[in-house]
């Protein structure tokens, strides 16, 4: 068996070839590893002050500690917040205190009520207007087209609004167009818009 020396002791010893050893034992090891540790400064202490009492207390050089104990840990993490910006909600007009991470929660709103019904209201933005006729909705602009021609639409005929505001139903805005030719004419404008020749749709 080839002899090996031993370079935490100095020590000579052999060893199996399949299994090479670099220190005669575990405790050389051990002392060489903790020489090393203190060497490269893992392991060395400094001294340090605690940002919760202010009392001295060892730590590592190398990712140095803020507090004496867990305690003081503790009882800086629990401190009480500072007081928030105020923000005025978008629906109400209320003035709060927003919560929550300013990174995930804005503080658009003072409640989930006023969030809600601002998302109502905008939807309602963007549905075509109704009334109540016979007890069931009806869509008006739909109901304008079909007065002034004298009979309802067919299942495949829709109202196209030319200005593309769902909320302007006056006759002139309004032309009667199969589904088909209306996607293709949507489509169409689609294009138009993506290369800049024409201006935003109306919302």
């Amino acid at each position: 068996m080839p002899e090996v020396i031993c370079p935490q002791c100095g020590k000579t010893f052999s060893h199996y070839p399949s299994q090479p050893r670099k220190f005669c034992s575990n405790a050389c090891k051990s002392l060489s590893q903790k020489k090393e540790v203190t060497t490269t400064g893992v392991g060395v202490m400094v001294a340090a002050t605690c940002a919760a009492c202010g009392k001295e207390f060892q730590t590592r050089r190398r990712r140095p500690s803020k507090f004496c104990s867990h305690s003081c840990a503790a009882r800086t993490n629990n401190a009480p917040l500072k007081k928030r910006e105020m923000k005025v909600c978008q629906q109400c007009g209320k003035e709060f205190e927003p919560k929550g991470s300013p990174a995930t929660r804005p503080g658009t709103f003072c409640s989930n009520n006023c969030r809600n019904e601002n998302r109502r209201r905008e939807t309602a933005a963007h549905r075509y207007p109704k009334h109540q006729v016979n007890g069931k909705d009806v869509r008006i602009h739909r109901q304008v087209v079909e007065e002034r021609i004298g009979r309802g639409l067919a299942p495949n005929e829709v109202v196209h609004h030319l200005d593309e505001d769902k909320h302007n139903y006056d006759l002139a805005n309004l032309v009667v167009l199969t589904r088909s030719a209306h996607s293709r004419l949507h489509a169409v404008l689609y294009k138009m818009e993506k290369a800049g020749v024409r201006s935003q749709r109306t919302k």
